[in-house]
C-alpha cells in the first residue's frame, strides 16, 4: 500500500507553522485543546510543549505551567475525551519524531489478581471497596475480552508483569481512560503498552462497564495503537454490553447522540460541538450491527476482533496504513460474501427501526426494542404530485452517512411512483426505501451520480426514503469529512392526463358520433367517461399523448345538457373537463302538406263527395 497516501491524510489535519513541524491539530474539538493549538500555531509554544500540555491536562494537571493549569481547572477536558485526547498525543508524537514522555503512575497500594496478569492499584483507604469492584470486574472483562473472543492481550511491561489499573482522581468526575506508554518494541505490529485510570467518583455498582470499555482500548493498543479514535471508542462502547448486560443501558444513553448526527459519518470526523462529543460513544452501533447480522455463528465481538486483526499494520509505528473501514470490507467478503458498501446500505435500514420501530416486520437489529432513539427525518414529500428535495448545508451527509425523508401519498392513492436522484460528487450513493409496517425494502445504487427508483405504494401511505452516501474515491477513515449535496425529484410516474378540448362540441342524442379530444399524457388504455348523465363510450382510440378518439351514441331520452369528459390513465391518474360539450335532442318529423296523400283528412273528404256524386249520376 503506498503510504503516502495516509501521510497527506494526516498531514491535512495540521497546521503548519515557520519552524516546518506541524501543530497537530485534534479531533477532540475541546477548549482546551483548541486554545493549545492556537498558541501553539502563533508560536506562543512549540509543538512539542502542545503535545506535553494536552497529555497533562488528562493525565497530571497539577503539572501543568500557567496559565495552563488554571485554564484546564476552568474547562476541565471531559470524560469522553481523556483517551481519545491521549491516543491522539501518542500518535502525533511519533509520526513528527517527537518523543512523548509518558510513564507509569506511581503505584502505593494494589490488589492482584490470583486468575489474570492483573494489578489494580489505589492511593487511599477509601477507594479500597471500589478497587476490589475494579478488580472483579476487570477479571471478567479478561476472561472474555481475551481468553474467549480472542482480543491481543495488552503487553505486560512492568516490573511485576502485570497490566495496572488505577484507581485515582482523573478529573473528570467518573469514567475513566486509557493512557499509552510507548510502542510495544517486541512485536513487528504497531502496538503500544498502556494503562488504565479508574475515576474514584465512580460506584462500585457501575465498574463492571466502565472497566470493560477500558480494559478494551488496552486490547486495541495491543492490536494497533495507530488506528483511527472513532473505532476505538465505538468499539469499546459495543464490548460494554458484550461483557455484561448493565451495559445495554449505558449504550442507550450514549446511542441519542449519535442517532441526532445521521449525516455524520460512522466513521467519525472533526467534532466542534460539545453535543456531538459523545458521538463516537453512540456510534457503537455500527460494530454492533456488524457483529450481530454478519459474525454468523461466532459471537458479534468475534467479528470485531477480526476486523482489528485487519486493520494492524507493521510501519514502524508511523501511519495508519490499513483503515479499520478498509478492514470491515475485507472481513464482511471473507465472512459473509458481503461488502462494506452493501452493509451500509442495510444499516441505514436497521438503525431506523429501533425504539418505537423496533417491532417492524424489517427490523433485525439486535436488540432492536432495547433501543430507544430513532434518526430524524429531514423533509416529508408529498409525492401525489411533482415535488423536489434538496439538503441544506448543515445536513449534507460525510462519507458513510445517511439522510432519511418520508414519501407520503394520500389515502385512496396507489399510482406507481418515481425516485430520481442525482448528484455531482464522485462518492458511491444508493437509495433505500423501506417502511415501519411491512417488510419490504427496496435498494438501487447509483451509477454516474444519478439513481432511479420506482415504488408503487399500495395500502402503505408513508415509506421512509434512506439517501446513503458511500465511499469516496481513496476514502480513509483518517481523512477530514466534509458533506456532499444532491437532489432529489419524486412524483407519480406517469403525470395525470389533461384535458384541453373536446370537438365537436355538439351531439346530437340518439346518433353515433365520433369525438376527438385533445390535450396532453394520454397513455394506451385510458379510459373514458361521461357525466352528468352516464353512458358507456363505443369505441375509445389511443392516437397519442395528446389525442384521444371516442365514439359515442348517447340515448335518444338523454335529457338536453353540458356533458363533462373525464380520461383516466391505467395508473389511476385522471382529469375531468367540465362543459366539454352539448347535447342536442333528435329532430321532431316535420307535417308533409299534401291533401290528396293517404290518411289525411282532406283526402277523406275529398273521397266521400266524389262517391256522392257518383252515386246521384246512377238514379238519374
Amino acid at each position: 500500500m503506498n503510504l503516502l497516501i495516509p501521510f497527506l491524510l494526516w498531514s491535512s489535519l495540521a497546521v503548519p507553522v515557520s519552524s516546518g513541524v506541524p501543530v497537530p491539530r485534534s479531533r477532540v474539538g475541546v477548549p482546551f485543546v483548541r486554545a493549545l493549538e492556537e498558541a501553539a500555531g502563533a508560536g506562543r509554544i512549540t509543538p512539542q510543549e502542545l503535545l506535553r500540555h494536552r497529555r497533562l491536562a488528562v493525565t497530571d494537571p497539577e503539572r501543568l505551567p500557567e496559565p495552563w493549569r488554571s485554564l484546564r481547572m476552568a474547562s476541565p477536558v471531559p470524560a469522553w475525551a481523556g483517551t481519545a485526547v491521549l491516543v491522539e498525543n501518542f500518535q502525533w508524537s511519533r509520526r513528527l519524531g517527537l518523543r512523548d514522555d509518558a510513564q507509569f503512575p506511581t503505584v502505593v497500594q494494589y490488589l492482584d489478581s490470583a486468575a489474570y496478569p492483573i494489578r489494580v492499584a489505589y492511593a487511599i483507604e477509601a477507594d479500597l471497596p471500589l478497587a476490589q469492584a475494579v478488580l472483579a470486574a476487570a477479571e471478567e472483562a479478561w476472561r472474555l475480552e481475551v481468553d474467549t473472543w480472542g482480543f491481543v492481550a495488552p503487553p505486560l511491561v512492568t516490573s511485576e508483569g502485570r497490566y495496572r489499573i488505577y484507581v485515582d482522581d482523573s478529573g473528570m468526575g467518573g469514567g475513566g481512560y486509557m493512557a499509552p506508554v510507548d510502542f510495544h518494541w517486541d512485536t513487528p505490529w504497531d502496538d503500544c503498552y498502556s494503562y488504565v485510570v479508574i475515576d474514584r467518583l465512580n460506584s462500585p455498582f457501575d465498574a463492571g462497564p466502565v472497566v470493560a470499555h477500558e480494559l478494551s482500548h488496552a486490547t486495541q493498543g495491543a492490536m494497533d495503537c495507530l488506528e483511527t479514535i472513532t473505532f476505538w471508542e465505538n468499539t469499546s462502547t459495543f464490548i460494554m454490553a458484550e461483557v455484561g448486560s448493565g451495559g445495554r443501558g449505558w449504550q442507550d444513553a450514549f446511542l441519542t447522540y449519535f442517532q441526532d448526527y445521521p449525516e455524520e459519518s460512522v466513521a467519525g470526523g472533526s467534532y466542534e460541538d460539545p453535543e456531538l462529543g459523545y458521538f463516537w460513544y453512540g456510534g457503537f452501533l455500527w460494530p454492533h450491527f456488524l457483529g450481530g447480522l454478519y459474525g454468523g455463528e461466532e459471537h458479534p465481538a468475534v467479528f470485531v476482533r477480526r476486523v482489528w486483526e485487519g486493520a494492524m499494520q507493521e510501519s514502524g509505528g508511523y501511519e495508519n496504513t490499513v483503515s479499520y473501514m478498509h478492514a470491515i470490507d475485507d472481513v464482511l467478503d471473507a465472512q459473509a460474501g458481503s461488502s462494506l458498501d452493501e452493509a451500509f446500505g442495510h444499516f441505514t435500514v436497521s438503525r431506523f427501526l429501533l425504539g418505537p420501530n423496533g417491532r417492524a416486520p424489517a427490523a433485525d437489529m439486535p436488540h432492536a426494542q432495547e433501543y430507544t432513539s430513532v434518526p430524524p427525518i429531514e423533509a416529508d414529500l408529498a409525492v401525489d404530485l411533482p415535488t423536489q428535495f434538496t439538503p441544506a448545508a448543515g445536513v449534507r451527509p460525510e462519507p458513510y452517512a445517511v439522510n432519511y425523508l418520508t414519501l407520503s401519498v394520500p389515502a385512496g392513492f396507489s399510482r406507481e411512483v418515481t425516485v430520481r436522484f442525482s448528484t455531482s460528487d464522485a462518492a458511491n450513493w444508493a437509495l433505500v426505501l423501506f417502511s415501519t409496517k411491512d417488510g419490504e425494502v427496496l435498494s438501487v445504487p447509483a451509477a454516474g451520480g444519478a439513481a432511479e427508483l420506482v415504488y408503487t405504494p399500495g395500502e402503505e401511505r408513508t415509506r421512509v426514503l434512506a439517501v446513503a452516501r458511500l465511499g469516496t474515491p481513496g476514502f480513509h477513515s483518517d481523512e477530514s469529512m466534509t458533506g456532499a449535496g444532491y437532489s432529489i425529484e419524486a412524483g407519480p410516474t406517469f403525470p395525470a392526463p389533461r384535458i384541453e378540448a373536446v370537438t365537436p362540441a355538439e351531439v346530437v342524442a340518439g346518433r353515433t358520433t365520433e369525438l376527438t379530444i385533445t390535450g396532453e399524457h394520454f397513455v394506451e388504455g385510458a379510459t373514458v367517461q361521461f357525466s352528468p348523465y352516464f353512458f358507456e363510450a363505443d369505441t375509445v382510440t389511443f392516437v397519442d399523448a395528446g389525442t384521444l378518439r371516442v365514439t359515442v351514441t348517447p340515448g335518444a331520452d338523454t335529457g338536453l345538457n353540458w356533458m363533462s369528459v373525464t380520461v383516466t390513465n391505467p395508473d389511476t391518474g385522471a382529469d375531468t373537463l367540465f362543459d366539454a360539450f352539448y347535447i342536442d335532442p333528435p329532430p321532431k318529423k316535420k307535417k308533409s302538406g299534401c291533401a290528396t296523400c293517404p290518411g289525411s283528412n282532406s283526402a277523406g273528404a275529398l273521397w266521400l263527395l266524389l262517391a256522392l256524386i257518383v252515386l246521384l249520376r246512377r238514379r238519374n
